[in-house]
């Protein structure tokens, strides 16, 4: 089970769908807490990053001002490096790769 916090109640829902299924298709079998907080971000920062905050914990900070299809493609970006922290790793390169291929699913 999983505990999904989002702290922008206009993308609650969309950000809930996706990180469940996520969670669920990646990692069903580990039990996270996992924050996600929209914020503004300038416009040349980062569009999201990931912090790890101990061993099933994570926040997920993201850029609240994304076009719909690039907010999915970000959250999704950000919840393969959850997946790969959990499998002891990041790579920025395989995330970039299996973003695109994610969010289209």
């Amino acid at each position: 089970m999983h505990y999904i916090s989002i702290t922008e109640p206009d993308l609650e829902s969309l950000s809930r769908s996706i990180a469940n299924w996520f969670l669920d298709k990646f990692l069903p079998d580990f039990e996270l807490d996992l924050d996600i907080i929209p914020l503004s971000f300038g416009p040349d920062d980062a569009m999201g990053w990931t912090l790890q905050l101990n061993i099933d914990e994570y926040e997920i900070e993201i850029n609240r001002n994304l076009e719909e299809k690039e907010y999915i493609t970000t959250l999704i970006h950000e919840l393969i490096h959850v997946w790969q922290h959990v499998n002891g790793y990041q790579c920025e390169d395989e995330a970039y790769k299996m973003e695109s291929y994610l969010t289209e699913q």
